[in-house]
């Protein structure tokens, strides 16, 4: 693979964009392992749009081998990523490489300016570009636990204004809904004592907890519900809404899957969450 890089760097040295089209356009940059941010940040600063654009995706790929993220975890790099945000044909891309460059990254997340993460999540629309501003920004909160420099209650605000019932789902709006959820979650749970009590949101999980077929969802609403329930208005909220009702439907249905520690946690937990409602009530 130094052969790719010593070839990519000659074709930027001799302007020859073509070239340079070419080797990022190949199979070859899949397994690219890089050597040297000099040339990432070169390539980005190029004015030809194509070669931005063929960046910005590889950058995506390349990103996905831990080393590499390593390698793009430098500020000036993330900082032109950033810029790209504005440009409509690379946004997809540049939020794919940047939440690949923070999963499990501290120092990437650490490094990143939220403001426009957050206003491109606000005004998007897309489905497939929400899922990946929903995934970047799970990465980013997951991988740093000290933000304090944005609204929580506006984000969590925004959330809410969006979760329906997830009936019907596309395999992308259930893996947005995922996204979404987790942030609620880790949210809720790392900076309780910054967020304003709303019973919208809880309204709308409640929802999805009972109307969801989807494993995975049925799984964060409960995980929710159940740090929520130490709440009198939350525990009076589910009991209300007939939750253990819900729960006792989820348990019939997976009993026959409780076969190992991880499994059995959970169960303990939704029978918790029973108990805790029915102290309510």
């Amino acid at each position: 693979m130094d052969e790719y890089w010593t070839n990519l760097h000659d074709s930027l040295n001799d302007n020859d964009t073509e070239n340079v089209k070419r080797l990022l356009n190949s199979h070859e940059k899949n397994n690219a392992n890089l050597k040297d941010i000099q040339i990432i940040k070169i390539l980005l600063k190029q004015k030809d749009s194509q070669i931005i654009y063929l960046t910005t995706e590889s950058i995506a790929e390349w990103a996905k081998i831990e080393n590499n993220r390593n390698i793009l975890t430098e500020k000036e790099t993330l900082e032109l990523l950033l810029e790209l945000l504005n440009s409509k044909e690379n946004t997809l891309n540049v939020v794919r490489a940047l939440g690949n460059i923070c999963y499990e990254n501290e120092n990437a997340a650490k490094l990143l300016s939220l403001e426009k993460i957050l206003t491109l999540f606000y005004e998007s629309t897309d489905i497939t570009l929400l899922t990946k501003i929903s995934g970047l920004l799970l990465n980013i909160f997951i991988s740093n636990q000290d933000l304090q420099s944005f609204d929580k209650n506006k984000l969590l605000g925004h959330i809410s204004s969006n979760l329906n019932d997830n009936s019907g789902l596309s395999v992308d709006e259930t893996c947005l809904y995922s996204y979404i959820l987790q942030i609620v979650y880790t949210l809720l749970a790392e900076y309780e004592n910054e967020i304003i009590f709303s019973k919208n949101i809880y309204e709308n999980i409640i929802t999805i907890f009972k109307n969801s077929n989807i494993p995975e969802l049925e799984l964060i609403c409960l995980q929710i519900l159940y740090n929520a329930s130490e709440r009198d208005e939350v525990r009076k909220l589910l009991a209300e809404s007939n939750v253990c009702e819900r729960i006792i439907e989820l348990i019939e249905k997976y009993k026959q899957l409780i076969d190992d520690e991880e499994s059995r946690s959970i169960l303990k937990m939704a029978c918790d969450l029973i108990n805790n409602i029915l102290i309510e009530g």
